[in-house]
């Protein structure tokens, strides 16, 4: 059974003094863009031109210690070659247990921890289902073209 849902904007509280550390693990391992905004610190990424959306940290002083069962976020990466880099930075980093020729099978890869690549303290705990277009579960129709899933600064 699924819970999938699809939104335009999410919000996600992180704690205090995290913020910067959660950006520099978006850019670094994911090479995502990420932008300040008046609420916090914004990913950006869509889907397709008709699609722009964004994960929005938030830092909070009540931020509860994570349970067993972490929130989960999947998002997609714009191709095969940048799910491959994502995958490369995590797995030398020790976030992720797939082989790459698991991961090129099944066309995704998941990882719970992301650390400061600065110092590599552990900023958020949040479950991450990165994949890339040719997934069985691309959200749209194949013949729609997509631009980057996640907008990149390079």
């Amino acid at each position: 059974v699924s819970n999938a849902l699809a939104l335009l904007g999410l919000t996600y509280p992180i704690a205090e003094g995290q913020a910067g550390g959660v950006v520099r693990f978006y850019s670094h391992f994911l090479g995502a863009s990420v932008s300040k905004t008046k609420q916090g610190y914004a990913v950006d990424f869509s889907l397709s031109k008709a699609l722009h959306q964004t994960l929005t940290f938030v830092e909070d002083g009540d931020v509860p210690t994570p349970g067993e069962k972490l929130a989960e976020v999947c998002l997609y990466v714009v191709s095969m070659e940048k799910l491959k880099t994502a995958y490369e930075k995590c797995s030398e980093a020790g976030l992720v247990e797939a082989t790459w020729e698991e991961v090129e099978n099944s066309r995704e890869f998941s990882f719970s921890r992301c650390p400061d690549p600065t110092d590599q303290k552990i900023v958020l705990e949040l479950r991450h289902r990165l994949r890339a277009p040719e997934h069985k579960e691309w959200p749209l129709p194949k013949d729609l073209p997509s631009r980057a899933v996640f907008s990149s600064a390079s």
